[in-house]
């Protein structure tokens, strides 16, 4: 009932003027307590389902890899730096049901190596996004596209083995050697499983990662097509992560159907610490085939 209503119902009542007053100032608190109680359900329900749905127009930055050569790339486009010991290779590749990606490809001569290509937000430089990841007063959500062609449980990030990882943001010289902050990382659990994990000392070691959350131990099979979403909630210092397994093709990881109830955890590891960089790596092993970890999608969104 509106104020004007209010007042037509009661004017000639002989109710007094100071009480016509209170009623009115019951009636905008109660309708602000309802506005009020329904955002908090819709951020309630965006949050159930992994940090919302995607926007365009709350984009930090986004890569789908529709190019030739990986550096520059992405939206806003950026430069990327290689690495890679061993005899793999860093390229974009055209799959005729992916269309293009990047691929980390290990060697085919029984070497082992390590390959990864990182990148920057302070290049990316978007003011809604802000690398010391506390400071950032709306949820933070990552997605991307991620598969592995090496047909067992991967082994992790010890020399020699098989591992491979999306860094969503990391600090340190070298995410290697040194790195530090958190990543998707597939390998060195004994499961089929990805996992959200924080990480220090870089990722050479799997005694260096430390589990936040784990996608399902049956979700997938060896050369499977994955989506994966994380988000960050600063306000509660919540992380969640969702999976959706796309079977034999990609579907765009920023698109919301078919991923699992999201699975949540606190961390404050190194969320009061900023971390500037993100990037893609593959740890390989002996092998004399060229098993490769291709990712696709990469999206960094604010709602």
């Amino acid at each position: 009932m509106s104020k004007e209503q209010l007042e037509n119902r009661y004017k000639n009542l002989n109710i007094p003027r100071e009480e016509i007053e209170r009623m009115n100032l019951l009636l905008i608190r109660e309708q602000e307590m309802q506005q009020h109680m329904e955002a908090i359900a819709n951020r309630n329900l965006a949050t159930s389902v992994g940090g919302g749905e995607y926007a365009s127009e709350h984009n930090v930055f986004v890569d789908n890899f529709n190019r030739v050569s990986i550096s520059p790339g992405g939206t806003p486009s950026i430069a990327y730096t290689s690495t890679i010991t061993g005899l793999g290779g860093i390229s974009i590749v055209s799959g005729t049901t992916t269309g293009s990606n990047l691929r980390l490809r290990a060697d085919n001569t029984n070497t082992t190596g390590r390959l990864y290509t990182m990148s920057k937000y302070s290049i990316v430089n978007n003011s809604h996004f802000n690398s010391q990841l506390n400071l950032n007063p709306t949820r933070i959500t990552w997605t991307v596209n991620v598969k592995n062609n090496w047909n067992t449980i991967l082994s992790g990030f010890d020399s020699g083995v098989f591992g491979q990882a999306v860094i969503l943001a990391s600090g340190g010289t070298n995410v290697l050697t040194d790195g530090f902050g958190y990543a998707l990382v597939y390998g060195g659990s004994g499961t089929r499983q990805w996992r959200l994990a924080s990480f220090t000392g870089g990722l050479q070691a799997n005694s260096n990662i430390t589990t936040i959350l784990s996608t399902p131990t049956s979700g997938f099979g060896d050369s499977d097509y994955l989506s994966l979403k994380v988000t960050y909630d600063a306000s509660i210092n919540r992380w969640s992560l969702a999976f959706r397994n796309d079977l034999t093709a990609w579907v765009d990881s920023r698109l919301p159907g078919g991923y699992n109830t999201a699975t949540t955890a606190t961390n404050s590891t190194y969320i009061a610490t900023p971390l500037d960089s993100f990037g893609y790596l593959y740890n390989f092993g002996s092998t004399l085939t060229a098993n490769a970890s291709n990712f696709d999608n990469f999206n960094v969104y604010y709602n």
